[in-house]
């Protein structure tokens, strides 16, 4: 067993915080080619991988290059769920539309793009782009889990941008009950960003995320329950069922820490 696999099967979200952007990278290629995927599903998502490094190449979380979040999620898609090499993709994916849409179409198209475009305008042509520079399916799934546009509008206040969120989530998770799709990308974002929440250290991120994600504790985890066992194991389900009543309590914790409502890490957040 390689030595990503005993970290990511032992004390997961502890342990995983140890592997680079090179280990991580070179998990996702090792774990890709053990799938045993078509030769050109392979190469789709080394081609992603090598897209997502690209567009995310200056973007930086607290402690890290943003590059690792996409390439955690690739990699419990990888070790956890018999997934499709679209999902993977998705995941290697997941934020680059969403973060980076011109970037995206250009990098693809091959030729600039106007600045000038809305939002929504770029996203589509970015996902064009995707669709002929992936395949259909892989540009489904991105869009399926990039926010709403409406998110981002300056009018609105952090309950309602949560509202809109929440529902956009329910909505991925009730679309995919068969887990070959989004709802296994929400996921592993959902896992990385939520479950190992305890080890950021910046404390108003954390409660910015934990106001994001609490209220989806049971979705998620009502998901996973449902989940066929050709599509999860019922040892790897048991084994993130506990990690997800971990994070529960965690955030519990934290909860009560800045005073115990919900209310208050929402007004702590962004």
């Amino acid at each position: 067993m390689e030595r990503y696999d005993y970290l990511i099967f032992n004390q997961y979200e502890d342990n995983l915080e140890k592997l680079d952007s090179v280990a991580l990278c070179r998990a996702v290629v090792d774990q890709t080619k053990a799938k045993q995927y078509e030769l050109a599903d392979e190469s789709m998502v080394m081609d992603c991988l090598r897209l997502a490094e690209t567009v995310h190449r200056n973007d930086r979380r607290t402690n890290s290059p943003y590059i690792d979040h996409p390439m955690r999620a690739a990699l419990m898609a990888l070790m956890y769920f018999n997934t499709n090499p679209d999902v993977v993709a998705g995941c290697l994916l997941h934020d680059t539309v969403e973060d980076h849409p011109l970037e995206v179409a250009e990098l693809l198209g091959g030729e600039p793009i106007d600045n000038g475009l809305s939002v929504a305008d770029a996203r589509g042509l970015a996902f064009e782009q995707l669709t002929l520079g992936a395949n259909r399916n892989v540009a489904a799934i991105v869009k399926a889990v990039t926010n709403p546009v409406e998110i981002m509008g300056a009018q609105l206040d952090i309950d309602q941008k949560h509202a809109i969120y929440h529902s956009h989530i329910r909505q991925i998770l009730n679309n995919d009950v068969s887990g070959q799709g989004a709802a296994v990308v929400k996921f592993c974002d959902f896992f990385d960003n939520a479950i190992r929440n305890h080890l950021t250290t910046d404390i108003a991120k954390q409660n910015k995320l934990d106001g994001k994600y609490y209220p989806l504790f049971n979705n998620y985890q009502d998901w996973l329950a449902a989940l066929p066992d050709n599509v999860i194991g019922r040892n790897n389900k048991k084994i993130l069922a506990d990690l997800i009543q971990q994070g529960d309590r965690r955030s519990v914790q934290r909860r009560s820490r800045v005073g115990g409502s919900i209310a208050s890490l929402i007004l702590s957040g962004e």
